[in-house]
């Protein structure tokens, strides 16, 4: 346990998730989200400073694939993409997601509104 918190022990490879999980559309299917933190260093959650780069990460691979919602459980996180997005608002997106789960379509505000009202 302590060798996770070191550092400076070099003969451990570095936490990161697997390629598959990089650009995941919920990041509690990151692998090494519930490793240990140490002291608590967030206000939400004490967690450690490598997995805020994970995270971190993760959103950052969705906002470069023009990804801007990504679930963290049942929180929905929106990059702001400082450009129109009008395909994700057209009137047939909210069929796309009228009487679905919300695991079974990309995150999206009308899957959260879905969820909300059923």
């Amino acid at each position: 346990m302590a060798a996770l918190q070191d550092d400076s022990n070099s003969h451990l490879p570095p936490l990161m998730n697997p390629t598959i999980l990089e650009a995941s559309d919920d990041l509690t299917n990151l692998s090494y989200l519930n490793e240990p933190a140490g002291t608590p260093n967030s206000i939400f959650y004490p967690m450690a400073p490598a997995n805020v780069a994970l995270v971190l990460q993760a959103i950052r691979l969705r906002y470069s694939q023009k990804e801007i919602y990504t679930y963290s459980g049942i929180v929905l996180i929106a990059t702001n993409p400082f450009a129109r997005v009008d395909s994700l608002y057209v009137p047939g997106m909210v069929q796309v997601y009228a009487g679905k789960q919300r695991s079974s379509q990309a995150p999206h505000l009308f899957a959260i509104a879905e969820e909300a009202f059923s």
